[in-house]
């Protein structure tokens, strides 16, 4: 829940540069339990979340946070796992941004 904020952050200051961003749910609780807390962040990015492990199988990832990093053409580009500072998330973002 603490990266939120941060991608928040993300979206509104790279989301006109081309960054889409998704936040990945998996092993934390069913769809239900996500959606009973997650509309008080509003959140201005993606966020998906699938009532069984297959999600994380399909993006490798069984841990939270999972983001991914998209482009324009709807690939993905990066995917970072676990809990990053904004300062890690930032200069990942920049890095995808540039190249």
């Amino acid at each position: 829940m603490r990266t939120l904020p941060i991608l928040q952050e993300m979206v509104r200051t790279r989301g006109d540069r081309g960054l889409r961003v998704v936040g990945v749910w998996v092993n934390s609780g069913s769809v239900e339990d996500l959606n009973t807390w997650l509309h008080v962040f509003e959140p201005e990015f993606e966020v998906w979340s699938y009532p069984s492990a297959s999600l994380g199988d399909v993006v490798q990832s069984h841990l939270v946070p999972t983001i991914l990093f998209v482009d324009r053409d709807g690939k993905v580009r990066e995917k970072m796992v676990g809990e990053k500072s904004l300062e890690d998330i930032s200069s990942r973002a920049d890095a995808l941004l540039a190249s």
